[in-house]
């Protein structure tokens, strides 16, 4: 057995470890598919949807000239092989703007989510 397999392991068990620190965050894609020249529009096939464990890492306040709250969340990359794909974050019923880029090192990957106030 590698490293890697033990580390993706413990990843996996520490999300169940922290019990209630983690919550249910849905990503969220709008999944467009390629411009259609003969109607000049991108058909919109839906949203994809992907729910995961996620814990937040920190929380900013609203930014005093734009009022846009911040938010930093961490879930594991065996959760989301592709979290490139996604655009939004729905955290509690709020929908949240992913900011990229995102941080991946193959085990934990960090998305900067933001709204307005």
């Amino acid at each position: 057995m590698g490293y890697a397999n033990l580390v993706r392991r413990q990843v996996m068990t520490a999300f169940t470890a922290v019990g209630d620190l983690a919550f249910n965050a849905t990503l969220r894609s709008s999944n467009a598919g390629a411009f259609d020249f003969a109607t000049q529009t991108v058909p919109i096939t839906g949203p994809v949807d992907k729910v995961v464990k996620a814990v937040m890492l920190e929380e900013k306040s609203p930014e005093r000239v734009s009022g846009t709250l911040r938010k930093e969340i961490l879930f594991s990359a065996e959760d989301v092989p592709s979290p490139d794909i996604y655009d939004k974050v729905v955290i509690d019923g709020v929908t949240w703007n992913v900011v990229p880029p995102y941080r991946n090192d193959g085990y934990l990957i960090t998305m900067l989510l933001a709204r307005e106030a």
